[in-house]
Formats: C-alpha cells, sequence, structure tokens
C-alpha cells in the first residue's frame, strides 16, 4: 500500500480547513464548525488515493445548468437577410453587413472567413446564428 506523501497530505489538510471554514455559513441543523463529517472523511481518502475531493466552487460549477443558444432555431440566412437583419447580430456592424451582402451568394456559412469577409473571431462568435440557405 502506497503512503501518502506530505504534499498530499497538505492538501486534504487545506481543503478540509476550506470545507470547515464555510461550515459557519450553513443553516441550522447542519453539523457545527470543526467537526468531522462522512463527507469529509471521503474526501480525506480521496486526496490519499490521489484524487482531490470536490471544492464548493467545483461542485457549483458541474450542477450549473448548460448554456443554451438562446436563438437557436432562428437562424438568419446570409444570402436573404437584409442589411438592419445582419447588423442586428453582435459583432456585425454597417461595413461587414455591407460586405456580407455585397459577396452573396453563400453556398456554406464558413466561406465568410473562406473569402476574407470577417475575420475568424467574428465568425465564431457568430457561427451559431446564422445560415446559407438554397435557393
Amino acid at each position: 500500500m502506497r503512503h501518502p506523501c506530505r504534499f498530499e497530505l497538505l492538501l486534504v489538510s487545506l481543503a478540509l480547513v476550506g470545507v470547515i471554514a464555510c461550515e459557519g455559513e450553513k443553516p441550522a441543523g447542519q453539523p457545527a464548525v470543526g467537526t468531522r463529517t462522512s463527507a469529509h472523511a471521503e474526501g480525506a481518502a480521496q486526496a490519499t488515493k490521489g484524487q482531490l475531493p470536490p471544492t464548493p466552487s467545483s461542485l457549483r460549477l458541474a450542477e450549473a445548468p448548460a448554456q443554451t443558444n438562446p436563438r437557436k432555431g432562428k437562424l438568419l440566412d446570409l444570402n436573404s437577410a437584409s442589411g438592419d437583419e445582419l447588423k442586428a447580430i453582435p459583432g456585425i456592424g454597417d461595413a461587414y453587413s455591407k460586405k456580407i451582402i455585397k459577396g452573396r451568394p453563400y453556398k456554406r456559412k464558413d466561406e465568410l472567413v473562406q473569402r476574407n469577409i470577417i475575420p475568424q473571431g467574428t465568425y465564431e462568435k457568430i457561427k451559431d446564428r446564422i445560415i446559407a440557405r438554397q435557393k
């Protein structure tokens, strides 16, 4: 059986100190500050096996709902959109909207970058909001 190194023990103790410090903010019915719970023992056991226990911030990230595209299903067609509709897309101003209209028709939306109509960074921001439909 492998013995935990000093670094692993330090990480476990720091993790426990952080958990204990956060327990003062718990509602009534939770363990008192300084008491060890089975979660603490579980975290210490994981750390000695080479795994770190989850931190409160990582738990919040894991529980956060997945971000969805609010405009999904409402894709803007590059071949038929007006200048005002194009300008409504964040990152597309008057100059880019004129270049997009001048470069029509498009077979694929990535032609905006291939033809140097817009830069790659701008394309990455808008690619989920546009489509190039064929007539």
